[in-house]
């Protein structure tokens, strides 16, 4: 059983409207797409194979492109296609710390039920529009999963998730943070992004600074 911790004492909630399929400036030569739904990242970017915590969906296998490793299934075949032409040039940041959101009644873009149908849908809906650009491209969600399913198949959220980059010039086929056995966002060294016992939380803003550098 995982161990409860104060995940979110100090972080503030976000009252947020429904998200969609959206690319907006976010530095230079970067482009943001925002995926709704608060996507599990299980399902294809964060490796839960050797992850004790993770609830492992079935059908799902790892599949390795070069030196990266995603997760793949029958029904997105999207994702497999993107990964084996482009895993050279994409960056996943694993352990992404984000702040919860909250939501108005009513709206339906976040789910809790039938997690691993609906979360292969929306893979599989995201990775059928990617396409490389020009510039780097971060594919993003606002928020994570748990890690284990609820009473109803569902997952709750979740304050660490995997984030994608992409883009032609992109020395990729890499990851970058970390998660340990229970599911929580490894610290990093805050230049490299490599996991460091004494690092700080790999935050959104790391990330982009990150990848300003590489632009």
């Amino acid at each position: 059983m995982i161990a409860r911790r104060s995940l979110l004492a100090a972080a503030p909630l976000a009252l947020v409207s429904r998200p969609a399929w959206t690319g907006v400036a976010n530095g230079p030569g970067i482009s943001v797409i925002d995926a709704p739904g608060g996507w599990d990242a299980t399902r294809v970017l964060a490796d839960p194979f050797d992850v004790p915590a993770v609830a492992r969906e079935r059908g799902a296998e790892r599949a390795w492109h070069g030196a990266l490793n995603i997760v793949v299934h029958p029904d997105r075949p999207s994702v497999s296609a993107f990964f084996a032409e482009h895993a050279d040039h994409c960056l996943i940041f694993d352990g992404v710390a984000l702040p919860s959101i909250r939501h108005r009644d009513g709206d339906d873009w976040d789910t809790h039920d039938d997690n691993d149908a609906r979360q292969s849908a929306l893979w599989e809906g995201l990775f059928a529009t990617l396409r490389l650009g020009e510039g780097v491209t971060l594919v993003r969600s606002h928020l994570g999963r748990t890690p284990r399913h609820n009473a109803r198949g569902g997952k709750e959220h979740w304050p660490y998730t995997s984030f994608l980059a992409f883009g032609p010039h992109l020395q990729g086929g890499r990851r970058l943070g970390g998660y340990d056995r229970f599911f929580y966002g490894r610290p990093v060294d805050p230049e490299s992004l490599e996991p460091s016992d004494h690092g700080v939380p790999l935050t959104p803003a790391l990330a982009r600074r990150y990848l300003w550098t590489l632009a």
